[in-house]
């Protein structure tokens, strides 16, 4: 062995110690007997699977992954969205993100049950899957936002602006919802049960399939020749003005007998 072979036999011995790697490649290491190359010693790394080292290797991406679980403050949301980080899975539970500019932000499966969202900007933001039970929503501006499959059970939608949003299979029971502009929303297959619609836009709006059982939409802004009522669960439950719900029995009554 050449003492160039020694002085980096000895170098990638101790780096190895450093990280602990296996003992099945030290051996083979401090045997000598091969050339001591970087594909070579890539080799024996991937074939003896070194546990701590690759452990070592995913370190970062581990606390990167942490770090993003934990709860986050106001401050770090702000700091993480201008940044153009994405903030997937995080746990923003009750905290006070009033009036806060979260537009476009990435929130998939983020978790804001019981968030203070009051007069937030959330529009075209990624809220697809995300935890909204309970959260208030107040005019907040989610036009054009992704809550597909997203829980805003019991959320406080007042006068928000819903306008073109995705809600498809959005669990919506029991939210406040009144006055919110839903005009072009994608309502299918939305759990609307028992949620207040009072005064709501729904021009345009595509309820196929929703739950409407109990929900009140007295005063709701209805286009009762073109709405779309096909396989709507418990419409005929559902609050109604008067005359908006003999016009909707004369277009759907006689669907649903034949």
């Amino acid at each position: 062995m050449t003492e160039e072979d020694r002085k980096r036999r000895a170098t990638i011995l101790k780096q190895l110690e450093r990280f602990r790697a296996n003992k099945k490649l030290m051996e083979v290491l401090k045997q000598g007997d091969f050339s001591f190359t970087p594909d070579t010693i890539g080799s024996y790394i991937h074939l003896s699977r070194a546990p701590s080292l690759r452990a070592e290797a995913e370190k970062p991406e581990m606390a990167a992954k942490q770090e993003m679980l934990k709860r986050l403050t106001r401050e770090e949301v702000i700091a993480a969205v201008k940044a153009g980080r994405s903030l997937a899975g995080a746990d923003l539970t009750k905290a006070d993100l009033s009036g806060v500019d979260l537009g476009g932000a990435d929130l998939n499966r983020a978790n804001l049950s019981v968030t203070d969202l009051n007069r937030a900007n959330l529009s075209r933001a990624d809220l697809s899957r995300a935890h909204l039970l309970g959260a208030n929503l107040n005019r907040a501006d989610l036009s054009e936002a992704n809550l597909s499959g997203a829980n805003l059970s019991g959320a406080d939608l007042n006068r928000a602006n819903l306008s073109g949003a995705d809600l498809n299979r959005a669990n919506l029971s029991g939210a406040d919802l009144n006055r919110a502009n839903l005009s072009g929303a994608n309502l299918s297959r939305a759990d609307l049960s028992r949620a207040s619609l009072s005064g709501a836009d729904l021009s345009r709006a595509h309820l196929l399939g929703a739950d409407l059982v109990g929900a009140d939409l007295r005063g709701a802004k209805i286009d009762v020749e073109s709405i779309d009522l096909s396989a709507t669960i418990g419409w005929r439950e559902a609050k109604w003005d008067e005359d908006i719900f003999e016009r909707l029995l004369e277009r759907f009554g006689k669907e649903e007998q034949g």
